[in-house]
């Protein structure tokens, strides 16, 4: 997630202020609505990252966790009633 391009895109002014070695200092500013915007963005970055996190978490379950999962629930409904 690139911070300082999704501050300007969302209409932040983001000025270069020095670059030493390989650090570089800036300065982000800018009126309220596009601070607004800014966190909105973020928001929605977040939500996306965390939903293909358990997107991804899931596929990485082993067959056997679904297959047992799956055979339990077809369990409990053949189970006779009493």
């Amino acid at each position: 997630m690139d911070l300082l391009r999704m501050a300007q895109q969302a209409g932040l002014a983001v000025l270069l202020e020095a670059r030493i070695g390989d650090q570089e200092y800036s300065s982000v500013s800018g009126s309220k609505d596009a601070l607004l915007r800014f966190a909105q963005a973020i928001r929605v970055a977040m939500v996306q990252e965390l939903a293909l996190r358990a997107r991804l978490r899931l596929r990485a379950l082993p067959s056997q966790c679904r297959w047992r999962s799956k055979a339990q629930t077809r369990w409990k409904r053949t189970r006779p009633q009493i």
